[in-house]
């Protein structure tokens, strides 16, 4: 009984720290890989513009962490079913038309067709954690970053977050 309940412990303990050890990542992460902070990267992927059909997606509730956005503009670009379920053929399609054919082949290897548990904690969505992988290449790969206006300090951050992850 004393050893189930120190098994007990020992993995509440290690799974509070998988979640410490991602919110400090986040902190430190989270203001680059939101739309907002990948247009600080001088370097353009895709557009990250707002367009009328996303408009919608931005209303629905994103707090408490919820996949509602994510499932919304994945369905929208015609990579997720009504669940959330990721679509993977359709999600390399969409990549296809990435310029960079070796970040392209990264993302796929990585995000679509790898292991994408490690991008965020168990109860997280599959959308969420590969939305979170695709942005963290992007600013891995980003050349130069702009320090202007809402952009100020984001070379600084890109900086710690790329160390974060090393």
């Amino acid at each position: 009984m004393y050893r189930l309940a120190l098994l007990l412990v020992l993995s509440c303990v290690l799974l509070v720290q998988a979640d410490d050890e991602w919110m400090d990542f986040m902190q430190k992460c989270g203001q680059l890989i939101h739309p907002a902070g990948i247009r600080c990267c001088k370097k353009k992927y895709v557009s990250t513009d707002l367009t009328e059909d996303l408009k919608e997606c931005m209303q629905l509730p994103g707090k408490p962490p919820s996949c509602e956005i994510e499932i919304c503009v994945a369905k929208k670009r015609g990579f997720a079913s009504d669940d959330g379920t990721i679509n993977k053929a359709a999600f390399k399609a969409l990549l296809s038309k990435m310029d960079d054919k070796d970040l392209q082949a990264s993302i796929v290897e990585d995000c679509v067709d790898g292991d994408i548990s490690e991008y965020g904690p168990d109860d997280l969505c599959d959308l969420k954690r590969l939305h979170t992988c695709v942005a963290l290449h992007l600013v891995v790969d980003c050349p130069e970053w702009s320090n202007e206006g809402a952009c100020s300090g984001s070379a600084d951050v890109a900086a710690d977050c790329i160390k974060s992850m090393q």
